[in-house]
């Protein structure tokens, strides 16, 4: 068997144009499946990324309603228990409830958030898509979206009034954010925790948005904070309270699947048309390999053989100039922003940065490999039972 393997090694490098031909075309497939890849696990990270970011956390905790003072307590409470978790890289109190917002022009229904300023402010994009005014801090000021703002004809220093249904609050506009989400920029507003803490009288839902590390399993993550949690409260994962996201993501790894696969089957075609014109360019020498005593078996090996060799070092090949693209390419990132204009998820962040995983960078090696071999093996089997008579009286 090694005879025969090293036999084949040496035939792949006579035919050197040929050879190199083939090699370069299959590493070209495999580099581009590598770097479309990353591509596409780039996208659905700004996706995610954006979508958590503005909503929910990678998973978040939820409770309530409660009094607002029992609230208040309830978060301190949960923040003490899990800031020491080492998969967290934020912990983000947040206590909602509706409110009516009227100025001296209009009213507008408003979905109230009150937050931790200082928390917040590294994690969350409203505070680089603030407009006008400033970001909240502990005073009594409202964080507003430009469309409410517009809506009621206010603007940052103006004094609005927020009625729930159990009192009215007079607060201070501290500034303006725009999202480019038009239902976020008409509905959402912003109150600090010391703000909430002069607001008794309500009934709020409390909720713990947690950030995790990128390496982070989000399941076990989600089983360790449950432990922590009382029963009326309920942690979820950012794919259950957004399927809509998580369901683009799946959509756009299936028609990455169809692209490999199409790219495969491309690639299996140049593989087999290669081999075959190389075996019928040979049926002289494969027959006076059978008339010295060479068996149509050994001549089926040496043609795998040759497949094997080719596949596996333009596979090679192609995974490493695929990944220095990918990872050249990751520095600089690729900005989407003039074909997502209109699209929600990538309003915050339309900039996406190729990321190179294992599956995404061996997966198009091995099928590559797999397939190459698989389409050797219609050529290998003319080769190896083509009569000696036949190739004799074709001289």
């Amino acid at each position: 068997m090694i005879f025969w393997l090293r036999f084949a090694l040496r035939s792949c490098l006579r035919r050197r144009r040929r050879t190199i031909i083939t090699l370069a075309g299959i590493a070209f497939g495999v580099a581009t499946l590598v770097v479309l890849g990353a591509i596409m696990v780039g996208v659905n990270d700004t996706m995610i990324n954006n979508a958590v970011a503005i909503h929910t956390g990678n998973v978040v905790i939820t409770g309530g309603p409660l009094p607002m003072p029992q609230a208040l307590l309830r978060v301190d409470e949960l923040l003490l228990d899990l800031e020491a978790t080492p998969q967290l890289q934020a912990v983000m109190p947040r206590l909602h409830f509706p409110a009516l917002v009227t100025s001296a022009q209009n009213n507008s229904p408003i979905h109230v958030v009150a937050v931790d300023p200082r928390r917040e402010a590294l994690q969350t994009p409203v505070v680089k898509r603030i407009i006008a005014g400033t970001y909240l801090n502990n005073n009594e000021g409202l964080l507003l979206g430009e469309v409410a703002a517009k809506r009621l004809a206010v603007k940052p220093g103006d004094r609005v009034l927020m009625v729930t249904p159990s009192q009215r609050y007079d607060l201070k506009i501290s500034g303006i954010f725009s999202l480019g989400i038009d239902t976020f920029d008409r509905s959402m507003a912003f109150i600090s925790l010391e703000t909430a803490h002069t607001m008794s009288d309500l009934e709020v839902n409390h909720e713990i948005a947690l950030f995790c590390r990128a390496e982070s399993d989000l399941g076990k993550v989600a089983k360790t904070v449950a432990l922590k949690t009382r029963p009326s409260e309920e942690v979820r994962l950012w794919h259950e309270i957004l399927p809509e996201v998580a369901q683009l993501v799946k959509l756009n790894e299936f028609s990455m699947a169809i692209m490999v696969l199409l790219v495969i089957i491309i690639l299996s075609f140049g593989v087999a048309n290669a081999l075959l014109i190389s075996v019928m360019d040979r049926y002289r020498y494969f027959a006076i390999l059978k008339a010295i005593g060479v068996r149509p078996r050994e001549i089926f090996i040496i043609i795998m053989a040759e497949a094997f060799f080719m596949c596996l070092v333009a596979a090679i090949i192609g995974t490493i100039l695929g990944s220095s693209i990918t990872l050249i390419w990751a520095d600089f990132g690729l900005d989407l922003s003039r074909y997502t204009s209109a699209n929600p998820h990538f309003s915050v962040n339309s900039i996406v940065y190729p990321r190179l995983t294992p599956l995404m960078a061996l997966a198009p090696q091995i099928l590559a490999l797999g397939s190459g071999i698989l389409a050797a093996i219609w050529p290998a089997l003319v080769a190896g039972r083509r009569p000696i008579n036949q190739v004799m009286r074709g001289l």
